[in-house]
């Protein structure tokens, strides 16, 4: 991607970064690498003015993750990153999609999990196609985890009670 509009000294610096992180991958495409690359570009993203800068790198960021998700299938941050990087771009049906893969990789990690819920709760939306129950989820089940985080359960009694939410029977 090319360098931000009117980039200031810090954003030239994030944009060189995100350079060298890129190189690094193609000299070493270590997983660490990988996951480093993504973050500049994300960071890059995040501090870019304008919206079309904004979009660009979180979608490289993706892009990066989308490949490190290929060459290491079993791990499942790399989709939980896309779906982070999605729903900055607010494409919310390829977030929810990436959240659901690194959930199928993972399903005993909170992160995905919460942060679909949250996309849910924070838009006043319902999952769409079929959906893994709060209460059978293996997070929930899971001996070693003894306490919830609260905030997952909110989102979940917010997605089954508020009454600003579409009655729907598979959750």
């Amino acid at each position: 991607p090319a360098e931000p509009k009117n980039a200031d000294a810090n954003l030239k610096t994030l944009y060189k970064n995100a350079l060298q992180a890129r190189g690094a991958r193609f000299k070493d495409p270590t997983y660490r690498a990988y996951m480093a690359e993504g973050l500049e570009w994300k960071t890059l993203g995040d501090f870019a003015a304008n919206p079309a800068d904004k979009n660009t790198y979180y979608g490289y960021a993706a892009h990066v993750y989308i490949d490190a998700s290929k060459n290491f299938p079993m791990e499942w941050v790399p989709w939980f990153n896309v779906g982070n990087m999605y729903q900055f771009m607010n494409d919310y049906v390829r977030a929810e999609q990436a959240y659901k893969k690194a959930i199928d990789i993972a399903p005993a990690q909170y992160e995905p999990f919460s942060a679909l819920i949250e996309m849910y709760d924070s838009r006043n939306t319902r999952p769409t196609g079929s959906f893994i129950s709060f209460l059978s989820h293996p997070f929930y089940l899971t001996p070693a985890l003894s306490v919830i985080p609260a905030q997952a359960g909110i989102h979940a009694f917010n997605l089954n009670t508020n009454p600003l939410y579409p009655t729907v029977s598979h959750l």
